[in-house]
């Protein structure tokens, strides 16, 4: 008796997945309204987007910021509706180097 394949299952665009855009389209939006450039960076090795700055005279700034974007469906608003919260851990927070 012949057996009966199974199709492999299609992959699938997630809620997470289009979160996650979402999260790199509004640091983007962010950095361009204020005149910076963004960079979406691929492949991904926990650094999701470099933010170039620029001064009030438009000459390039030293240095890059980097970014690891976290989305979620579900923030906790603080401050009587006023800001936002989440945690960070002391491992992901870097300071600028001299």
């Amino acid at each position: 008796m012949a057996r009966r394949r199974i199709p492999a299952e299609r992959k699938r665009r997630t809620r997470e997945h289009v979160l996650a855009d979402l999260s790199a389209n509004y640091v983007e939006k962010q950095a361009l309204l204020c005149s910076f450039a963004a960079q979406r960076v691929q492949p991904d090795y926990g650094i999701d987007l470099m933010v170039q700055t620029f001064n009030r005279y438009g000459e390039v700034e030293t240095g890059w910021m980097l970014f690891q974007l976290k989305a979620t469906d579900r923030i906790k608003v603080v401050a009587d509706g006023n800001a936002q919260s989440c945690r960070v851990e002391r491992a992901m927070y870097l300071t600028a180097m001299p």
